[in-house]
């Protein structure tokens, strides 16, 4: 399915603004391939392609999580499924961690905090069936989480690690580090 300009836009307004948060509107446009003009149609400032573009990253996330979200896994299994579609989306990811310019819409703060919540859910549940210390506190587990899938996207965007690869180094460090396995 052919995508639309629009549609266009906000990839490319990812791929920019997710190694450059300052990068200019022009920059987008020449990622795009087409003219500022065309850009300024659809977003008619730098602030309504960046609230637009969260609010996409946030439905992207969760149509990629839905279809696992329903599955009848253990958390522990569940964990590992999860790390696989989120990190082929870190450059999503990663915007929505590295933007805050609109905490404060009503829109968009309904997405962060169901995030929250749901990551929150489901680390209490990862430490309920013992996959994590009931000791270490939540908050401090999903942000782990987090830099770790930052991580994982950043290396295989460098090439470091193949992208296959990265949602088992992630799960791995998470649940038993970087020593040897056991």
């Amino acid at each position: 399915m052919k995508k639309d300009t629009r549609e266009i836009l906000l990839d490319a307004a990812t791929e920019v603004l997710s190694k450059n948060p300052g990068a200019y509107m022009g920059e987008v446009a020449e990622t795009a391939g087409v003219g500022r003009a065309t850009l300024y149609r659809h977003f008619p400032s730098r602030d309504d392609l960046i609230r637009e573009l969260t609010i996409a990253s946030y439905k992207q996330m969760d149509a990629a999580l839905a279809p696992v979200m329903a599955k009848d896994l253990s958390a522990k299994d569940m964990l590992l499924a999860l790390l696989e579609e989120i990190i082929p989306l870190g450059d999503r990811y990663n915007f929505l961690l590295s933007e805050r310019s609109f905490e404060d819409d009503p829109e968009v703060r309904s997405f962060e905090d169901r995030n929250q919540q749901d990551w929150g859910a489901f680390f209490e549940e990862l430490k309920t069936d013992g996959v994590i210390a009931p000791d270490v506190p939540t908050a401090w587990a999903v942000a782990t989480i987090e830099a770790l899938i930052y991580s994982a996207w950043s290396s295989a965007s460098d090439g470091y690690i193949a992208t296959r690869d990265a949602p088992k180094l992630v799960y791995r460090t998470l649940l038993s580090g970087l020593g040897p396995k056991s």
